[in-house]
C-alpha cells in the first residue's frame, strides 16, 4: 500500500531524481538583458594546471534540507550544461520593505541591483493536483 502512494523511501527518493533532473526550459533574451521573472543558469568555468578549461553550473536539491529550521537546501555545482530542474533559478526581486528593495520599477535587471534566486518551479509542482506548490506564502 506505501508504495503504491510512493511511501517508500526508495520511491520517494527516485521521485526527487526525477524532479531534480526533468529538463526545463530557460530564458532565451534577443536584447541580451536579463529580467525579472527570467530562468537562468549560472556558470563559472576555470582552468586546470593543464590548461584545460572546465565548466561548472550552479545546481541545488530542495529535497535535502541542511537546516529544517530555516529551510535552507543544498547546494552545489554539476559540469551538465543541460538546462534541468535542479540547475536554473528563477531571477526574483528582493523582497519588498527592506534594505536590499529594488530602487526602480523595471523589469531589467541592472548593476547592483538586489535580486533573490528562486528554485525552478517545476521542483515545486503538486503530483496529486499538478500545480505549483506554495513556499512561505509565496507562489
Amino acid at each position: 500500500m506505501r508504495r503504491a502512494k510512493g511511501g517508500l523511501a526508495t520511491a520517494s527518493r527516485g521521485d526527487a531524481i526525477g524532479r531534480n533532473l526533468q529538463a526545463v526550459p530557460h530564458t532565451y533574451s534577443e536584447d541580451g538583458f536579463l529580467r525579472y521573472g527570467d530562468t537562468i543558469q549560472l556558470r563559472v568555468s576555470e582552468e586546470d594546471g593543464k590548461g584545460i578549461t572546465h565548466h561548472h553550473y550552479l545546481a541545488n536539491n530542495i529535497f535535502e534540507q541542511v537546516d529544517p529550521a530555516s529551510r535552507a537546501i543544498a547546494v552545489s555545482s554539476t559540469s551538465n550544461d543541460s538546462a534541468l530542474a535542479r540547475n536554473t533559478f528563477v531571477i526574483t526581486r528582493a523582497p519588498a520593505k527592506t534594505h536590499y528593495e529594488s530602487k526602480t520599477d523595471s523589469d531589467v535587471l541592472n548593476y547592483g541591483d538586489p535580486f533573490q534566486l528562486a528554485t525552478n518551479p517545476s521542483l515545486r509542482v503538486d503530483k496529486s493536483t499538478r500545480m505549483v506548490a506554495r513556499v512561505r506564502g509565496r507562489w
